[in-house]
């Protein structure tokens, strides 16, 4: 599960390039498979934490409005009006301390974190909807380990577009997560408290997060793309107050090299 969930970027990527690619969701009944090989680079708002980078293979098959991928056990997208298209999935969550992901950097150890029990993968389900440029989502945990949700609302706008071939796009969002999600994997419980660490129990509410994006795609040929995404993230009070945390911002930046079955 914890390989599962670093699959993440790159089927959302991936995702993100099929909605530039298309004008809609075509039902069409053959199989559309794509390879890709993913790094990522993160820049991690944990006591102790430092850059951490993923290198990893992945892979995106569809047919028709199905859609399978390693992170996602099937996801069904289709259309409600002409503008409108939604999907509703079922993937995995971990947003927690983890210093045992399959990276090629670890995670210092701080001293906060001796003897720290780290959260559980999650299942989560995800229904969203998109209109033009514009897109809500919301994640859900069904597996009863945080019983927490997410909500996130996001605007993704096309600057440049240069012979069909290249596209940059600027975007902005907000993530608001319940006190529970909040709780799971920023609090610490009294079970968790250890005053000797710096440990302190810290129960808190919601919090509201603010990401700035730039996505840019480059088609090479008719099979080759390569995808660039950059995120800035600035993480609420109540994240930023807990005793796990010593950030308040966050950077992701991702590269992702697909090749498309003809």
């Amino acid at each position: 599960m914890r390989l599962i969930s670093t699959y993440i970027a790159l089927s959302l990527a991936i995702f993100s390039f099929k909605s530039y690619s298309q004008e809609g969701i075509e039902s069409q009944e053959t199989w559309d498979i794509k390879l890709g090989a993913f790094t990522m680079s993160k820049s991690l708002p944990w006591k102790g934490g430092n850059n951490q980078t993923l290198l990893l293979p992945g892979f995106d098959i569809q047919k028709g409005n199905w859609q399978f991928n390693i992170d996602t056990l099937a996801k069904y997208r289709f259309r409600v009006s002409p503008n409108i298209q939604a999907y509703m999935a079922l993937t995995s969550r971990n947003d927690g301390y983890d210093s045992d992901k399959f990276t090629l950097t670890n995670l210092n150890s701080h001293k906060v974190f001796e003897g720290y029990k780290k959260p559980k993968d999650e299942v989560v389900a995800i229904a969203a909807v998109n209109y033009r440029y514009f897109s809500l989502a919301t994640h859900s945990d069904i597996s009863n380990h945080s019983n927490g949700t997410q909500l996130k609302a996001s605007f993704d706008y096309p600057v440049i577009q240069w012979m069909k071939g290249f596209r940059l796009s600027l975007g902005s969002a907000i993530e608001w997560q319940d006190a529970n999600y909040v709780n799971y994997y920023y609090g610490v419980s009294i079970d968790q408290e250890n005053s000797l660490v710096g440990r302190h129990f810290y129960h808190t509410g919601s919090a509201t997060n603010y990401q700035f994006l730039v996505k840019a795609h480059y088609k090479i040929n008719r099979s080759w793309m390569m995808l660039l995404n950059l995120k800035h993230t600035r993480l609420d009070k109540n994240i930023q107050d807990s005793p796990l945390i010593s950030a308040k911002y966050q950077q992701d930046a991702s590269i992702v090299l697909i090749y498309q079955f003809q």
